[in-house]
């Protein structure tokens, strides 16, 4: 996960992932990378968790939360200005990110 790599490099280590895993065998494969790092939280969703309709979202959706547990910024899939394969997209999202942090 680029985004948590940079921190780890930049020594940001008050931010924690949490992601959750569609239950779907196309996503399978990007769960291996993931669970090899200890401090990204990989929570399996399933039809009877149904975590995005809890959330009023979608899949792709990012919560921001700060370190009280508020919702502080909410991103939804394909919001304008958030494309991550583009540079300023992801400088906006990293520095959203960082804004929740005391």
């Amino acid at each position: 996960m680029r985004l948590k790599q940079e921190f780890d490099a930049q020594g940001v280590t008050d931010v924690r992932f949490v992601l959750f895993h569609m239950a779907e065998p196309e996503f399978a494969y990007k769960v291996q990378a993931l669970i090899t790092d200890p401090d990204i939280r990989l929570l399996q969703d399933t039809p009877e968790v149904d975590v995005y309709n809890q959330l009023s979202g979608e899949r792709g959706d990012m919560y921001i939360y700060d370190a009280s547990g508020a919702l502080s910024f909410y991103l939804l899939a394909r919001q304008e200005g958030y494309d991550f394969n583009e540079d300023s997209g992801y400088a906006r999202f990293k520095a959203e990110v960082l804004a929740t942090r005391p």
